[in-house]
């Protein structure tokens, strides 16, 4: 039993640590299924490229959004 489960679910850095991971566990499963799925060597770097802008843009908005909740912004 955990002994404060309030604490736990409203840990800001607890969250981002959970987005990076979710995020970083999406991009490199993209990464791997283009790599045995497709073989033309230009679209596979193309869908690299978006995956990895994807990927950042998702961990940036986050970051931002925290920030912003904290009064840093």
């Amino acid at each position: 039993v955990l002994p404060r489960p309030r604490l736990i679910h409203t840990d800001r850095l607890l969250r981002l640590t959970a987005v990076a991971v979710g995020v970083a566990h999406g991009w490199a499963g993209l990464v791997l299924l283009s790599e045995r799925r497709i073989r033309n060597k230009m679209i596979r770097t193309l869908v690299e490229a978006l995956a990895t802008g994807l990927a950042a843009w998702v961990v940036s908005f986050v970051v931002v959004a925290e920030m912003v909740l904290l009064g840093w912004v």
